[in-house]
């Protein structure tokens, strides 16, 4: 089982540009800050890290941090109980995905 994925210096440049375009855009759209600015941190660490290879922690603290930012951007629009009941279902699936292979990968 593969536990990480590496990354060529080319995909670093255009993942890191992705994300700075998409950071942009939610400021822009949905008039947050906090968020977005948790999320070009949180992103750019785990696409610029030194042996370019992004292991199975990493992909949990990426996609623990685009449901935040998920969630952010739909509670500003429809309010805190839509954005917590449109973020519980895949939340749940993510833990339990992770558990599973946290699981597997143990033995």
């Amino acid at each position: 089982m593969v536990k990480y994925m590496k990354l060529n210096r080319p995909m670093q440049r255009n993942l890191l540009i992705l994300t700075v375009i998409t950071t942009v855009l939610v400021i822009g759209l949905f008039n947050l800050f906090w968020e977005p600015m948790l999320f070009l941190i949180v992103m750019s660490y785990i696409i610029m890290n030194k042996n370019q290879a992004i292991t199975k922690n990493e992909w949990l603290l990426a996609v623990l941090v685009k449901l935040l930012l998920f969630y952010s951007c739909i509670a500003r629009l429809f309010g805190m109980g839509a954005g917590v009941f449109t973020i519980f279902i895949p939340l749940l699936i993510v833990i339990i995905i992770y558990l599973i292979v946290w699981r597997k990968s143990k033995t």
